[in-house]
């Protein structure tokens, strides 16, 4: 393990920050802290791994850290001095790809899980008995996940024949996951989905050999009943229920990836000075494969008035392709036992370019989704196309390299073009089974889940949850850390043990790393003077807990800018 030495020469670690050491031939005013936090262990995560005593803060950065008796230096009379009780702290984790808005309507949803409802035939009695408790003429909207159809006895997915047979007059969609959907007749005529027609606002429709459509409907996002939410629910959820949601898991930052009809109601937050208790950057998505966006780009900005501290625009996320737990990233090979199934691909190379070109040309970040090894090649060849137009840097990031497949000198290239990368570690227990099906055991084995192989090639992988509330127990991030280092799949198998990394690694990728994928390592991700003081407290030392219990640690509490905003309330 990593953590290593205390302290630095004199036992403290501090600068004068923020214009605080006066003007020259004045006597400096002197510098006191808002906030002291002693008799702990922090693990600030800096450079060197350092573990130290006490933090003291002052306007909601870090001032100073090193031993209790080094930082009394900064007390005055008004400092608060907070007792730790030799509690283990560690930077806030930064949840770099999350849906927090989709999570909380799913919670609205029919849950057809497969550990709730395991078989599709239950699956179908439920949904018929949510259609007749259904106000007439509103949707019943059903949540399955993406390994469903890997995990239902009857090992497929509903027809539109058997939703209209239980749907009891009401439009029904089916949502196997965010990639795939099944709908009913009454749902296709509600979207305006007509016969002939493959693509609707981004949506692919499958259709049968007449041209009439099926009822599956891949990356329909912008099809969705629920895609455009009133302003008010949308602040709501902004101030309110997705800090209730983040904040107690330990999450201080997150990259909030939404619809783009949503995105007005949250910029008015920003632009009124209103935010929550949880750092938000804002990624927006308008369909899959970004052929629906504003002409503009540039003016998605926020303007310079907005404090970046909380809210903060990052970019543009579309996907390249469909994702590989449902057959549909986009692949050099086919997938098990479907030699003519390689996937699908949102756009053409020469489509992909040009709207890379035009984000860059924007000043944004590009956020692309890529599960196959295609699709990540499809995605660094773009890039590497708009980095040759020159301008300023821009993030060009892809979401999920690494998790499923990699591809033909992938990381190579990704290193040498500085692209970022974001990765769900927790992937490996609840879809480790499901991937090794649909990609065959040797394929699944060369490239899927190579964290440790990532890493050496010389990337910094961040971390996302990608949190949508269709998986299980992927919102906690301790169940990420445990997974990066047992290997551990739901099925009690360890796949690829030769690619755990050591705990410091891990934390790493929850905190410093994610904040580097997202350009802000200058200001969060670890505990040094200057940065922001967001922090957590443990309910265990994690340094000493064994790997396999690491998943039953709990967030005491949360602190944003040097002041609690959470605390797990006192057990009976």
């Amino acid at each position: 393990m990593a953590f290593g030495g205390l302290l630095r020469k004199g036992g403290l670690i501090g600068a004068a920050l923020f214009g605080l050491a006066g003007s020259a031939g004045a006597k400096p005013a002197p510098i006191t802290a808002d906030t002291i936090l002693f008799h702990g262990k922090f693990l600030t995560m800096d450079a060197q791994s350092r573990v130290v005593q006490a933090v003291a803060v002052r306007h909601g950065r870090i001032l100073a850290l090193g031993r209790d008796r080094a930082l009394r230096r900064w007390r005055g009379p008004r400092t608060r001095m907070v007792d730790m009780h030799g509690q283990t702290v560690l930077p806030g984790f930064i949840d770099g790809h999350v849906h927090p808005q989709v999570t909380l309507r799913t919670r609205t949803y029919l849950d057809a899980h497969f550990s709730v409802i395991p078989t599709l035939a239950g699956m179908l009695k439920a949904a018929h008995n949510r259609a007749k408790a259904t106000p007439a003429g509103e949707w019943v909207v059903v949540a399955g996940t993406s390994g469903n159809q890997a995990h239902w006895p009857e090992a497929r997915l509903p027809t539109r024949a058997e939703l209209d047979g239980v749907a009891e007059g009401h439009p029904l969609l089916y949502v196997n996951g965010p990639h795939t959907w099944v709908v009913s007749s009454l749902g296709l005529a509600r979207m305006g989905v007509k016969p002939g027609e493959a693509q609707q606002r981004g949506a692919m429709i499958e259709l049968d050999p007449a041209g009439q459509p099926t009822g599956v409907i891949r990356e329909g996002a912008p099809l969705a009943p629920d895609i455009h939410l009133p302003t008010a629910l949308v602040q709501r959820y902004e101030l309110e229920d997705i800090p209730a949601l983040m904040l107690p898991l330990g999450y201080t930052s997150i990259n909030d990836i939404m619809a783009l009809p949503n995105y007005a109601a949250v910029r008015e937050l920003a632009l009124s000075g209103r935010h929550p208790r949880i750092r938000t950057a804002i990624t927006v998505f308008a369909d899959s494969g970004g052929h629906h966006l504003p002409a503009d780009l540039a003016a998605l900005k926020l303007p310079a008035s907005v404090d970046p501290d909380w809210y903060r625009f990052a970019g543009i996320k579309i996907w390249a392709d469909g994702d590989v737990p449902v057959r549909t990233g986009y692949l050099i090979g086919h997938y098990a036992d479907e030699p003519d199934n390689h996937g699908l691909a949102t756009n053409t190379q020469a489509e992909l370019d040009d709207l890379v070109a035009r984000v860059h040309k924007a000043g944004l970040g590009m956020f692309i989704h890529a599960t196959g090894d295609r699709a990540n090649v499809m995605v660094l060849d773009a890039y590497r196309k708009a980095q040759a137009q020159g301008g300023p840097a821009t993030l060009m990031r892809i979401e999920h390299l690494g998790d499923f497949m990699l591809g033909p000198q992938v990381l190579e290239r990704a290193v040498q073009q500085g692209i970022a990368t974001n990765v769900q570690p927790g992937w490996i227990w609840t879809l480790g089974d499901v991937v090794q099906k649909n990609l065959g055991p040797e394929v699944a084995k060369a490239q899927a889940f190579r964290f440790r192989t990532m890493i050496a090639a010389g990337l910094h992988p961040g971390f996302g949850t990608d949190m949508t509330g269709f998986q299980r127990g992927t919102e906690n991030p301790f169940m990420h850390i445990e997974a990066m280092l047992t290997r551990r799949s739901k099925d009690g198998s360890i796949f690829l043990p030769d690619e755990a990394v050591n705990l410091d690694t891990a934390l790493r990728v929850m905190t410093l790393w994610s904040a580097e994928s997202m350009g802000e390592a200058a200001r969060k991700g670890s505990l040094e003077p200057g940065k922001l003081a967001d922090m957590i407290v443990l309910s265990r030392d994690i340094t000493r807990t064994p790997p396999e219990q690491i998943h039953a640690i709990n967030v005491l509490q949360t602190w944003v800018g040097g002041e609690p905003v959470y605390t797990r309330p006192a057990q009976p």
